[in-house]
């Protein structure tokens, strides 16, 4: 291998590792960007589910104390019908 093809091969490896380098920076990048969109589509998730079960749970407390207010015999009867749906 003379001088030149010596230089030659240094100045492809280095053209290489920059390319190489590059990508891989840039591939770290399109990760973390990917990372903090599904975060925060992951966070949205949540929220919305959260949201859900927090309506859901209001419906059913209300309807709760509802049937807690109402005369004995009539919340029997409500439970008794509830027992025979389930």
């Amino acid at each position: 291998m003379t001088a030149q093809d010596k230089a030659d091969f240094a100045v492809a490896i280095a053209e290489l590792y920059l390319k190489r380098r590059q990508e891989y920076w840039s591939a770290l990048d399109r990760v973390q960007k990917i990372r903090a969109a599904i975060k925060e589509y992951t966070q949205a998730f949540i929220l919305q589910q959260d949201r859900i079960k927090q309506l859901a749970t209001a419906k059913w407390d209300q309807l709760v104390e509802v049937i807690d207010l109402l005369p004995v015999d009539i919340r029997d009867a409500i439970m008794k019908e509830v027992t025979r749906l389930e």
